[in-house]
């Protein structure tokens, strides 16, 4: 992963944001960041490791100064909501990153701002993207920092209840609202941004 960021970017990012839970993927792409800066490509990129708030263990464990286990970990991104980091991660973590909790609100936003531009994601890979939102907005990461994103996996086939991330549509109930919804089509104004689900 790392080797394809920097031959995309031409050059190591400031920041690479990603989704967590026991934190294998951060150790991975930790681990490919410091050979690239061994090579000579430049300093290795701060790994931002993006945890559920319902599930942070990273953040947990780094403030505890050892492994914290959970007895219910719970998120809309239940991809990432496991009992504990591992070990490695929270060593990656404390050596060239920082860990952030981040809510299910902004999880379920973050997933819908994909969908709107096109990008139907797991909850847990648009934690990613929440994570670095929230982490700009506290002064962790400089809002002109290059930071890269890493979305994990795609929506489609996703198995989990989305209710708390899309919104259903009201069913037409009426004569009135059926001849109202069909004039709105004719004259093209549903699906416009304002009424899309997604939203």
């Amino acid at each position: 992963i790392a080797d394809e960021i920097v031959s995309k970017l031409g050059s190591m990012p400031a920041v690479v944001a990603i989704p967590a839970a026991s934190g294998d993927t951060v150790v991975g792409v930790a681990s490919g960041f410091d050979d690239l800066a061994a090579a000579g490509h430049g300093p290795a990129p701060l790994v931002l490791a993006c945890q559920p708030e319902g599930a942070a263990t990273l953040p947990a464990s780094l403030a505890a100064g050892r492994q914290v286990v959970l007895e219910r970990p719970s998120s809309i991104a239940r991809s990432t909501a496991d009992p504990a980091a591992g070990r490695l991660a929270i060593a990656a973590v404390r050596k060239a990153g920082i860990a952030v909790a981040v809510p299910d609100d902004l999880i379920a936003r973050a997933t819908r701002d994909l969908a709107a531009a096109g990008f139907y994601v797991e909850t847990s890979s648009a934690l990613a993207l929440a994570g670095t939102i929230l982490a700009r907005e506290r002064g962790a990461v400089a809002h002109d920092a290059v930071a890269v994103v890493l979305v994990t996996s795609g929506g489609r086939g996703w198995g989990e209840d989305d209710s708390a991330v899309f919104r259903t549509p009201s069913p037409i109930s009426s004569r009135p609202a059926l001849l109202a919804a069909a004039a709105a089509l004719a004259h093209g104004s549903v699906g416009s941004p304002s009424h899309s689900p997604c939203r």
